[in-house]
């Protein structure tokens, strides 16, 4: 599984090339590789104020979907805000705020997310000032993304001293492949023949047997594709067919097993069982 970017916030300094409450520059994020807006507004230590910054959205992604986020600054005393915040070329970033938010690409490839002059709230004091924006997973995707952001309480006056610098990340898991819900099977008396329908974002199926209810699941085969046959079933077998991405780590016992970095704790598929 696997992640965005923040800013760079000095307010109405444009002759000093300090303050950037419209267009901060790339690569402030705090992502890494990159600075953060400590690199111009460096009065206090980093994470060092009363503040709190946070990037809300889903606890996992959907590959090829739009989510929604929200970047969230506050910090007692302040009274302008900014951001900038990326996910190093993962997926696609739009705007939700085109008056308060902007998004540009830069020359590796890297979409950055940031305030625009109105999006700072000058004069709001306090906080908590929020952006919200989408986030489009690619699909294929990666089993994780991460949004790094960096954020910017700043003071409102004008110059890039007394503000506070904060930097965020969210990581978020892929969630696993659906379960498999039309698991069918067409019994002989040597062969029991197994079908269901594709799973989307499934790279593959892992087929269980076990003879009788009290039995435990044995894995009988795994498969690239839905479709299995069976030539030794045996009397009283059941059987279920797990969706997974493949290569996967199931853990002992799990039926569904658990995708790699998926959140504690795992997640499970709930497979069909079919009598034979």
């Amino acid at each position: 599984m696997k992640l965005l970017n923040v800013l760079f916030l000095a307010l109405g300094l444009p002759a000093a090339g300090w303050a950037y409450s419209a267009a901060p520059p790339f690569g402030h994020t705090g992502a890494p590789g990159e600075q953060n807006c400590r690199a111009c507004h460096a009065t206090f230590p980093l994470n060092s104020g009363n503040g709190a910054f946070v990037i809300e959205g889903p606890v996992e992604f959907l590959a090829g979907q739009p989510h929604t986020f929200t970047v969230r600054l506050q910090d007692p005393g302040q009274a302008r805000w900014g951001f900038q915040l990326t996910t190093q070329g993962v997926g696609t970033i739009s705007l939700q705020e085109p008056a308060r938010t902007q998004v540009v690409t830069s020359g590796s490839g890297f979409q950055y997310l940031y305030h625009t002059s109105a999006g700072t709230n000058a004069g709001t004091p306090n906080g908590p000032v929020s952006w919200t924006f989408t986030w489009t997973a690619p699909n294929p995707s990666p089993e994780s993304v991460t949004f790094w952001a960096a954020g910017n309480a700043a003071n409102n006056n004008g110059l890039n001293n007394g503000d506070y610098v904060y930097t965020t990340s969210l990581a978020l898991p892929q969630a696993p492949p659906a379960p498999v819900a039309d698991l069918a099977i067409t019994a002989t008396e040597t062969t029991a023949t197994l079908s269901w329908s594709a799973v989307p974002t499934a790279t593959g199926y892992r087929v269980e047997r076990r003879i009788g209810f009290d039995a435990p699941w044995a894995p009988l085969a795994q498969v690239a594709t839905p479709g299995y046959v069976d030539v030794s079933p045996g009397e009283r077998a059941i059987y279920r067919v797990v969706a997974e991405r493949l290569p996967a780590s199931p853990a002992d016992g799990d039926p569904g097993g658990q995708m790699p970095g998926a959140l504690d704790p795992p997640t499970f598929t709930r497979p069909q069982e079919t009598n034979h």
